[in-house]
């Protein structure tokens, strides 16, 4: 870049910096109640449909509590088997088992 084009870039930014001063005020109170596009999202992972609908309701609670803005949910479902049962059967979850889609979850 020469020198020119250097000196106009940076005639820019500081015009920049200085347009829009920011009080000590203004940054704290930012940081003590940030907008809601700066609140973290986080994973929850449900291992083998074991959730209820109360306990969904109290880590939703906790996570609101956190100032946790939203969870990205993976649904995992685990079973001890051996390489030909990996590749031959189905995971089967136990019968009282609360999956993604199932209607204890849905409702």
């Amino acid at each position: 870049m020469n020198r020119h084009a250097s000196f106009i870039l940076s005639a820019i930014v500081l015009a920049l910096l200085t347009t829009f001063p920011v009080s000590a005020d203004d940054l704290e109170a930012g940081f003590r109640n940030p907008p809601e596009t700066t609140k973290p999202y986080c994973y929850w992972y449900w291992l083998n449909g074991d959730m209820t609908a109360d306990g969904i309701t109290k880590d939703l609670e906790a996570m609101a509590r956190a100032g946790i803005k939203q969870a990205m949910i993976g649904n995992i479902e685990f079973k001890e088997v051996t390489a030909q049962e990996f590749v031959l059967e189905p995971c089967n979850l136990p019968t009282n088992a609360v999956t993604l889609t199932s209607e204890p979850r849905v409702a």
